[in-house]
């Protein structure tokens, strides 16, 4: 999943983004915020709660495209669902 947005101010002046985001579309602390396709280090609020998190991030000025990715599954996640999905297919497969 990612979120793709435009940001645009006077050239050379400073500007931010605080963006909120549900905790249940932002499970993970493993996201990624790029602007113009180069990482940019983002901070996580401490207004944040049980339901909301808010990232900060800054940068200077122009018109920049922001890009936040989130991994759809922890990555720590995968093998195991992968070997679950498999030991699953050998034991159906040797029933049958």
């Amino acid at each position: 999943m990612f979120f793709l947005f435009n940001v645009t101010g006077e050239d050379g002046t400073s500007g931010f983004c605080r963006m909120m985001i549900p905790n249940n579309i932002l499970n993970t602390s493993s996201y990624v915020v790029l602007i113009n396709g180069q990482f940019v280090n983002s901070t996580v609020i401490l207004d944040s709660n049980s339901t909301h998190t808010y990232l900060y991030f800054n940068y200077t000025h122009s018109t920049h495209e922001v890009i936040i990715t989130i991994p759809e599954f922890p990555s720590l996640l995968i093998l195991p669902l992968f070997m679950i999905a498999t030991l699953l297919g050998v034991i159906i497969y040797r029933r049958t």
